[in-house]
């Protein structure tokens, strides 16, 4: 203690530490007021912070859809292109097949016996030209219920081959070079498309005759080349179609995946067969590319993953063999198109069936709900108005389990029906059918069925 202090008297010396404590109280307060105020300082500037984070959240969502809106109104002007570049093309294409079936229509009345023969396979050839454009354009859209297989390429591409040489006429040498062994996944048909398409652009490619050649080799990816070409590293086969004609300038190969892209005039092409051919590969994951240069040909290169090869001993010589018929089984066919219905029936008649004819599949249900053993045998198309065939295939099986049902259709646009059918199980074959493979497919069914019991004299398949 310091002598000034001990010379002061007690109440002077605690009046002295009052004021020192209320000055201590005093700074302190001040502290607490400046650390409030530093404190607010920084929580407005982390609402502020936060505030500036959502403007900008704001901002990129509004130009997000800024963008989204844009691209959907490209797409929609493309699309409107690319229907009018279409209309052309498709429409002499489908009026030629009309004009080959009306006129092969008009001249079978007065036809002889011999000449029968010739207008009846015209109006097969028609059907089948009709099938494969509407296929080609369905595939396309990737729109269609699909099926992937796994597909041997040498033996598909042996048993195409004739057709494909048909395709390049005697003027154009084919050179197929497929090793045994090598397995692709594909949908059913797909790798025929696939080679369809290529070989008919070789062969406009080379007016005055050439060589295509078809060469399959397996290949492995490292992950630095599979990343050049947009792929998972792994197994692949390629596949190589190359052709002697006369090659592509740069733009035209720069276009030539474009769908509805044709140098060809008007009502002379689609401009969907490479397209279409793009579609198909990348849809089972794979590439392609093409080398050309004008006056020295064309190579286009495939690459589809590699899967062990199938059993070559193929089902389908059991399926198409001759079947007997079942002679009695009724059948039930339901369309709401009348044409069809009466086709269909006629066909199955033909085949010693028994048939009766729903318009729609609520007529149907309240038949067989009336007479649930009077069928042994349910054929729906899909699209139909009110109740689909998907969903009177799904109620029959839940009141009537053994009952089957044979779905047809031309088009199943509706992913959750094409998805609803494939996880069913249920059949389902493309109109227009081939008509042997339909009695086949009818009368198989019918046969394995636990639904009908065998008739006197008939012997279980």
């Amino acid at each position: 203690m310091s002598d000034e202090t001990s010379s002061m008297d007690p109440t002077e010396r605690i009046a002295r530490l009052e004021r020192r404590v209320e000055r201590e109280r005093t700074a302190r307060r001040e502290a607490e007021r400046l650390l409030e105020s530093k404190s607010l300082e920084l929580f407005m500037s982390n609402v502020s912070l936060q505030e500036l984070a959502e403007s900008l959240e704001r901002r990129v969502e509004e130009r997000t859809n800024e963008i989204r809106r844009m691209q959907e109104e490209l797409r929609h002007s493309q699309k409107m292109e690319a229907v009018g570049l279409l209309a052309g093309g498709v429409a002499h294409d489908f009026n030629n097949v009309l004009m080959v079936i009306g006129g092969a229509a008009a001249l079978l009345p007065d036809a002889d016996a011999g000449e029968r023969g010739a207008i009846l396979a015209e109006l097969i050839t028609a059907v089948q030209r009709g099938r494969e454009l509407t296929s080609r354009l369905l595939a396309f859209s990737r729109k269609t219920a699909v099926e992937e297989v796994d597909i041997d390429l040498s033996q598909t591409v042996s048993t195409f081959r004739p057709l494909l040489q048909r395709l390049l006429t005697e003027r154009v040498t084919l050179h197929v070079d497929t090793p045994p062994g090598l397995g692709v996944r594909l949908t059913r048909g797909g790798l025929d498309q696939l080679l369809f398409n290529l070989a008919a652009n070789a062969r406009d490619a080379m007016r005055d005759g050439g060589l295509m050649r078809i060469v399959a080799t397996p290949v492995t990816l490292s992950a630095g080349e599979a990343v050049s070409l947009q792929l998972e590293p792994g197994e692949y086969v390629s596949i190589e179609v190359s052709d002697t004609g006369e090659g592509m300038t740069a733009d035209t190969a720069q276009r030539a995946f474009d769908p509805f892209f044709s140098t060809k005039p008007v009502g002379h092409g689609n401009g969907l067969g490479l397209a279409s051919v793009y579609s198909l590969v990348r849809q089972a994951k794979g590439s392609i590319a093409l080398r050309t240069a004008v006056g020295d040909g064309t190579t286009f290169r495939v690459l589809l993953p590699r899967v062990p090869s199938p059993v070559t001993a193929s089902s389908t010589d059991a399926d198409d063999a001759p079947v007997a018929p079942v002679v009695g089984a009724r059948v039930l066919v339901v369309d709401d198109d009348p044409a069809v219905r009466r086709t269909v029936s006629s066909l199955l008649r033909r085949q010693q069936f028994e048939t009766d004819e729903a318009n729609s599949a609520e007529e149907a249900l309240a038949r067989l709900t009336e007479s649930p053993t009077r069928f042994d045998l349910v054929v729906s198309d899909v699209r139909m108005p009110g109740m689909n065939g998907c969903d009177l295939a799904l109620a029959l099986r839940a009141m009537h389990p053994t009952l089957p049902v044979l779905l047809v259709s031309g088009f199943v646009d509706d992913l959750s029906v094409q998805e609803r059918i494939r996880t069913a199980g249920f059949m389902l074959m493309g109109k227009p059918f081939d008509v042997p493979s339909f009695l086949s497919v009818v009368t198989r069914t019918v046969r394995s069925s636990s639904h009908r019991r065998p008739q006197h004299g008939e012997q279980p398949s």
